[in-house]
């Protein structure tokens, strides 16, 4: 099953929206992440519980 997803860029940042209750009836919240540029190659930001992530290219 694919999740419906869109991606919103500003100068320092992304938002990835993604969207399972338009996949399926009752298969979750939908949320957004949110990630702030760090450097040229990576990407950091939180889960919706406080976790932190970091998406970094080799």
């Amino acid at each position: 099953m694919a999740i419906p997803f869109t991606v919103s860029k500003s100068e320092e940042a992304y938002a990835l929206a993604m969207s399972p209750s338009k996949a399926m009836a009752g298969c979750g919240a939908d949320y957004t992440l949110r990630v702030q540029k760090v450097d040229e190659k990576t990407l950091k930001g939180n889960f919706r519980d406080g976790r932190e992530y970091v998406l970094s290219r080799q």
